[in-house]
């Protein structure tokens, strides 16, 4: 047997002069919690373990929802420690991204992810978005860790060992 369901959202009608009005038809929360260990004599920042809690809804295939969020986490990762884009004066510095370093197999972290589940008759199925947010928050949770390890905010990615050990860029 097949089944054939469509969904239109409610017109999201927003005041253009004032720049107010609902933005999304729902919201989906979460909330990262990140574990490192932080060298402080070269400043490298290891992160050990995140545990990622997401309200998705309905979770219509709960596996597939928890490979979203094991992927969101290393790409959190990679913009939280690893990844930098040297812009001067508009132009990207790197010709090629040979010296661009992202995340592999070796670095990911232990992962915890919960799945979180609530009746929501807005989203199609009553499933809400768990694409960017399972992305948003890890580079956040990566800094406060390191904040918390430290005692030295960062309030610029990626954490890496000027910013931690000197709080700047040296350039």
């Amino acid at each position: 047997m097949a089944a054939f369901d469509w969904n239109t959202p409610e017109p999201l009608i927003q005041d253009h002069h004032t720049g107010q009005g609902p933005a999304f038809p729902n919201y989906a929360y979460g909330c990262v919690v990140a574990e490192v260990e932080v060298d402080m004599e070269t400043g490298y920042v290891d992160l050990l373990k995140v545990t990622a809690s997401h309200d998705v809804g309905t979770a219509v295939n709960p596996s597939l929802i928890r490979g979203q969020v094991y992927g969101g986490i290393v790409m959190g990762q990679g913009y939280g420690i690893m990844e930098e884009v040297e812009v001067d004066k508009g132009k990207v510095g790197a010709l090629n991204l040979d010296t661009y370093t992202i995340p592999t197999a070796a670095d990911i972290p232990e992962m915890i992810v919960n799945i979180f589940e609530c009746d929501d008759a807005k989203g199609t199925f009553g499933a809400k978005s768990v694409g960017e947010p399972a992305t948003e928050a890890v580079a956040a949770a990566i800094a406060n860790a390191v904040y918390n390890a430290t005692g030295k905010r960062i309030r610029e990615n990626p954490a890496n060992l000027e910013k931690v050990l000197l709080g700047r860029k040296l350039r």
